[in-house]
């Protein structure tokens, strides 16, 4: 009689089969949560008490839940489909009267059972266990916990079934997983390092798009939920976890429709989809020109950031990744023909292009101004200086960073002889950061012009009565003491004093210290940001101790204790630097006394 084709949508057989053959999978994934989890509350609790018990129990939620998740989410999917990598099991399965979507989803839930059923079995023993030792509190962190986790399951297989569908061997199956995990932050970096070398004014190492190398974009976003200051929803971040989880429902449809129209005999092939093979091809290719770029940059042209380094740095290392891809695809060392060198041509002129259209700044990005309108925040900062506009500040403030920017986008590099560097982020109502850093002139010249940028930013940084709040106690602050440091011994006209120790001013001589301070301010010639001024000079310290009025909790402390540190030189602070030689603690220029 003719074989039926079962219309069951789950294969029990095979689920079974799987459950039994690859037991060291779930296995050892339930044994590390129940040693890390319920035993964990339970040390805990003994040790400590259920107060932390919640803490504890979230917090393995995000970190270490997090490396589980990647590591079993692959393990999970290997075990599962590891029969489409070998041409007779692959022949045996699809011979079998199981249609492929029955098939699919057989392998499919038994491999995602692998992690759920021990992330619900852990639970349960969790939840006892804090019963257990009264911590209710405890218990209703349990069930966060088991969502946050699962969710994070579900991507990592769904993803890595995927990946799967695409492969046809293991060993390229556990590469491809592990680089497209953190390729979108490695690729980001490295593009924004050569931006940085090649448009002058683009700056900033902080990954943007971190949300393209998921292990990254949730490590990174759990580091900023605390625990004792959000609830256990925001702490595990569950917004995120939903866009992940629906991106891996997404996966798991993808890698059905390719399983439905795999061919069997695609079983030990690198790229297992025909029509996806050149596109395979050329992103190694790309993300080896850009590794191995970087690579041979640092060897061959010892770090050099200019166009021609970078040009042949990146076509070396794109063509070993091109000729290697070539290799892997067609099983075979004969692969300089015709096609080859076309081919490497075509990734040649991407490569040219897109560091000549860098180089050029085709797009403008050296002169970008941000939309006013679109910033939440703002801030400019050199060397001893800063400032900084938060949405609802003072629009003056914003517009005077704009006009820094605008400043340093029109006069260009300067001398190097004269050139200190000025960063400027901007933060983005959207979440994005824009940074940008500039070599501008800050001589005496330019520093006196309040056209130029460093005019401009010694208006911001230097004003007298911002500086004077900075650098002074709060009017309704008490001075405790005021302490002189002095970094070379030979200066101070104390000479009980050893070098590296404090030297503490009495009580009579502290307004004329402050006094001193003042007019240095106001006369304009002490400021916070001086960068040309103050290299190369013996610089003193001053450390003032005040305490002022506990406002906000008057009962649980009268008063509180604050710290102002200002770093002087004698060629830059005159009025504060004969004071404190006039009171005998600083010895005058020349060595006479005055």
């Amino acid at each position: 009689m003719p074989l039926k084709i079962s219309s069951c949508k789950l294969s029990l057989p095979v689920m079974r089969k799987n459950f039994t053959r690859f037991w060291p999978v779930w296995g050892s994934y339930l044994a590390i949560w129940i040693l890390i989890l319920p035993l964990g509350v339970l040390r805990e609790g003994y040790r400590w008490g259920a107060s932390d018990l919640p803490r504890t129990i979230l917090g393995n939620a995000t970190h270490i839940s997090v490396v589980l998740s990647v590591i079993y989410g692959f393990l999970s999917a290997a075990a599962v489909w590891n029969y489409l990598y070998n041409h007779r099991s692959v022949s045996l399965y699809h011979a079998l009267p199981v249609s492929r979507e029955s098939m699919f989803l057989s392998h499919f839930v038994s491999g995602l059972g692998f992690l759920i059923l021990p992330n619900v079995v852990t639970a349960l023993f969790t939840w006892l266990a804090c019963v257990g030792q009264g911590a209710t509190a405890a218990a209703s962190a349990v069930l966060p916990w088991l969502g946050a986790v699962c969710l994070q399951n579900l991507f990592y297989f769904c993803f890595a079934t995927l990946l799967a569908m695409l492969t046809g061997n293991l060993p390229t199956h556990a590469v491809l997983y592990g680089i497209l995990n953190l390729a979108g932050v490695l690729c980001e970096l490295l593009l924004r390092s050569i931006c940085s070398a090649l448009i002058y004014g683009v700056y900033g190492n902080a990954p943007q798009f971190t949300f393209l190398s998921p292990p990254v974009h949730m490590l990174r976003e759990y580091a900023d939920y605390y625990a004792e200051t959000s609830t256990a929803w925001q702490r595990l971040n569950f917004p995120m976890l939903l866009w992940y989880g629906l991106a891996g429902i997404v996966f798991a449809v993808l890698a059905l429709l390719l399983y439905r129209r795999r061919d069997s005999e695609r079983a030990g092939d690198v790229i297992a989809v025909p029509f996806l093979r050149p596109v395979a091809k050329y992103c190694f290719a790309l993300g080896c020109a850009l590794v191995l770029g970087f690579l041979f940059d640092l060897v061959i042209f010892e770090g050099r950031e200019d166009f021609f380094a970078f040009c042949i740095s990146l076509l070396l290392g794109g063509l070993i990744g091109y000729l290697t891809a070539a290799m892997l695809l067609k099983k075979s060392f004969r692969v300089f023909d015709k096609k080859t060198v076309l081919g490497f041509c075509a990734l040649a002129l991407v490569i040219v292009g897109t560091l000549v259209c860098m180089q050029l700044d085709v797009f403008g990005a050296s002169g970008w101004m941000p939309n006013p309108n679109r910033l939440k925040g703002a801030d400019v900062h050199s060397v001893g200086g800063s400032a900084y506009w938060e949405e609802g500040d003072d629009p003056a403030r914003l517009e005077e960073i704009l006009s820094v920017h605008r400043a340093a986008v029109r006069e260009g590099m300067a001398e190097e002889a004269y050139a200190t560097e000025v960063y400027l982020t901007y933060t983005l109502k959207n979440g994005r950061v824009v940074e940008r850093r500039y070599a501008i002139d800050t001589s005496d010249a330019s520093m006196a012009d309040p056209g130029k940028t460093a005019g401009i930013l010694n208006g911001i940084f230097n004003a007298p009565d911002e500086l004077l709040r900075t650098i002074l106690p709060p009017e309704d602050s008490t001075v405790v003491s005021i302490g002189l440091y002095v970094e070379d011994e030979t200066l101070s006209a104390n000479k009980n004093a050893e070098m590296y120790d404090y030297i503490y001013l009495n009580t009579d001589e502290f307004q004329l210290v402050l006094d001193a301070i003042r007019a240095d301010v106001i006369a304009g010639d002490y400021g916070l940001w001086s960068p040309q001024q103050s290299y190369g000079y013996t610089s003193y310290s001053l450390e003032i101790d005040y305490s002022y009025p506990n406002v906000s909790n008057p009962t649980q402390r009268a008063r509180m204790e604050g710290s102002r540190y200002l770093t002087f030189t004698k060629e830059e602070a005159p009025r504060t630097f004969q004071t404190l030689c006039r009171l005998g603690y600083l010895m005058p220029i020349g060595g006479v006394r005055p």
